[in-house]
């Protein structure tokens, strides 16, 4: 039971400034209902007597929001458009993830930058609620697949809709919908394909945006999430950078080197060995080797003045400490990854047998992907979609270990659908603030949000030095600065070295998250 409404609810004092579309919204009104009680037949089969109650409920609304809609029919309008005009109140969670779109018309929205699907609660008397969530773009394809989990950060009221527009990333929308907020949450967390229209009539092939709602985790506010961010073993950019070797570094998507490879191999077998004394009961570890070093920098190859940055973490305490960052490590629900084959390497490599990967793979993530700073910037620009990624991490890791190696370690399943179209920043274009602002908003959702991950559960990332960086300048917590100036320098400054893994606790509370401590573990450092 779906309810599709073409142009957007304005505020209430924009009543009857326009109504030459009268004609256009009675042909609206039929073509609503009859799309209505389609998708209710279809959905409830013969009906029975709380069906039909549901069906006379929704049935309701349809005829109450279409009034509404042609009260305001050829303004032409956008949610972008009324956000000036709307007071931003915020009150609860509402959590909706975009999971597709499709039969999207050709030209118009392949063009450009991509697709865009906005999303935001609206009253039943046109008052925006809540906040504007949008995804990131989709190129290049007509039926994009988003699995875009947002917090429209509203508690929904009797009559709210949520409005859907459809557009080419930077331009107005070209295709809306709506969906009632009581259709959409009675899904019980199922799919619902919402119809999208265009000047007021059904495109020739009806296009949709299909949504999920997601039940708000009991314990959103003030929870605290440790994630563990691990940068990508040394790649053959970086060794063509060393020996200043223009040619190899020109080209796209660099894999691992050999080193890279040596690199994560290191890392699993630290994890690995930690993992052993897990779930034994606390005790001091060998003073002179200890198998997870919670201090800020190894002792055992930082110099003197490094050391000295960090005097609150030199202390007797790293046992205890770095046994529960162990724990959270192994029951990591989910193991996240950019697409960049140098990551996906290092993912499958230093992450070959944790429990996650053996049990749900490794899942690619577009918004984890390397910093595309400058003009320049190759070996941030992707070569392969979808399953590519997956055979390219083999074929690439094969020539810098054995076969036999690459294939054990590829054996892992790749988790590709945010990835299954163009995922990186075009060859002549670069990441600006506004671009790394929303994908970094769009990386923290998922963290939050995305299932099966819930808000106080913990995550592995494998990602790059520069994304890493920016996600400290962005979300660092006041009280961390406080105490921590010197890490919080080094965080915001230093590239992590490589291979390296640090676990970052984010606290979520009043819909601001923070990072609120940070560890490096496995004698990881920073790069030198």
């Amino acid at each position: 039971s779906i309810l599709v409404l073409d142009d957007r609810c304005q505020k209430s004092q924009n009543v009857g400034r326009s109504t030459s579309g009268k004609g256009n919204i009675a042909a609206l009104g039929s073509a609503m209902a009859s799309s209505f009680f389609s998708q209710a037949k279809k959905n409830f089969g013969s009906a029975t007597k709380q069906a039909q109650s549901a069906i006379n409920k929704v049935s309701s609304q349809v005829n109450q929001q279409v009034s509404l809609v042609g009260q305001y029919v050829g303004q032409n309008r956008s949610i972008e458009d009324l956000e000036d005009e709307s007071t931003l109140q915020l009150s609860g969670h509402f959590i909706v993830e975009v999971v597709r779109a499709s039969n999207l018309p050709k030209p118009g929205l392949l063009d450009g930058k991509g697709v865009v699907v906005s999303l935001r609660v609206c009253s039943s008397r046109g008052v925006l609620r809540g906040v504007r969530a949008r995804t990131l773009p989709r190129r290049a394809s007509v039926s994009p697949s988003f699995h875009t989990v947002r917090n429209l950060k509203i508690q929904p009221g009797a009559g709210d809709v949520v409005m859907v527009e459809v557009g080419e990333a930077g331009a107005r929308p070209e295709l809306r919908g709506m969906v009632a907020v009581d259709v959409l949450i009675g899904q019980n967390s199922a799919e619902l394909e919402v119809p999208l229209w265009t000047n007021l009539a059904p495109a020739q092939h009806q296009p949709t945006v299909t949504l999920k709602h997601h039940r708000t985790p009991p314990t959103m506010d003030g929870s605290t999430k440790t994630v563990f961010f691990i940068r990508h073993g040394e790649s053959k950019w970086n060794e063509a950078q060393a020996d200043m070797n223009l040619k190899n570094m020109l080209a796209f998507d660099h894999p691992l080197n050999e080193t890279g490879v040596s690199q994560s191999e290191r890392l699993r077998e630290r994890w690995s060995r930690a993992s052993t004394t897990s779930t034994a009961p606390m005790s001091p570890l060998p003073p002179e080797k200890p198998l997870v070093d919670f201090a800020y920098l190894s002792t055992s190859n930082a110099d003197s003045e490094a050391c000295e940055s960090f005097p609150a973490y030199q202390n007797s305490s790293k046992s205890a400490a770095g046994v529960s960052d162990v724990q959270k490590f192994l029951a990591a629900e989910v193991v996240y990854a950019s697409p960049l084959t140098r990551a996906v390497q290092t993912a499958l490599v230093a992450l070959h047998g944790h429990p996650a990967v053996a049990s749900s793979g490794i899942q690619l993530l577009q918004s984890a992907r390397e910093v595309k700073a400058t003009l320049g910037g190759l070996d941030s620009i992707g070569k392969a979609v979808g399953e590519e990624i997956h055979a390219r991490a083999l074929e690439t890791l094969s020539k810098e270990t054995s076969p036999s190696k690459a294939k054990m370690y590829c054996s892992a399943h790749l988790g590709t659908q945010d990835v299954l179209n163009d995922w990186w920043t075009g060859e002549r274009e670069m990441d600006t603030e506004a671009d790394l602002a929303e994908r970094l908003d769009d990386f923290l959702h998922t963290l939050l949000l995305q299932p099966p991950a819930g808000p106080e559960s913990s995550v592995v990332v494998v990602g790059h030095s520069l994304f890493f960086m920016e996600f400290f300048k962005r979300y660092m917590g006041t009280t961390m600065e406080a105490h921590n100036p010197g890490l919080v320098e080094n965080l915001r400054e230093r590239k992590m070295a490589n291979a390296a893994c640090f676990a970052v606790d984010l606290r979520y509370q009043n819909y601001r998250t923070e990072v609120v401590d940070t560890r490096l573990l496995f004698d990881s450092d920073f790069d030198r």
